[in-house]
């Protein structure tokens, strides 16, 4: 068996020692990215957190929104109601008074246009 030139064994004991220096470099990544990952998922559940209580006070407002809505709609609905009645009761009047008021109204023009005269 022939022996391994000395320059082939040189280039292979160079060639593992930066294959042990690339692994350590990567294990070293690896071990930098998963703190940050530990560090980003607390963050994200406390930002969770918070966007729940807003969700929960949103909810909460959308839930007074709503029973003051139907509370000014059946107010409003009585008001309207009551404006209609009242509207109502004056259109009766006035039809019942309009002859009259239209005859003394004819009465005054006719003073009016023959008192002249």
């Amino acid at each position: 068996m022939t022996e391994l030139p000395e320059w082939w064994v040189q280039w292979t004991g160079l060639a593992a020692v930066f294959v042990v220096l690339a692994s350590l470099a990567v294990i070293i990544g690896m071990v930098v990215f998963l703190l940050l990952a530990l560090g980003i998922r607390r963050e994200i559940v406390q930002l969770s957190g918070r966007i729940q209580g807003l969700v929960e006070r949103v909810d909460g407002i959308a839930k007074q929104v709503e029973s003051v809505t139907k509370e000014v709609g059946a107010r409003t609905t009585g008001i309207v109601r009551t404006v209609d009645d009242i509207a109502a009761g004056a259109f009766n009047v006035i039809e019942k008074y309009a002859p009259i008021l239209l005859g003394i109204g004819i009465i005054l023009k006719l003073t009016r246009l023959f008192g002249k005269k």
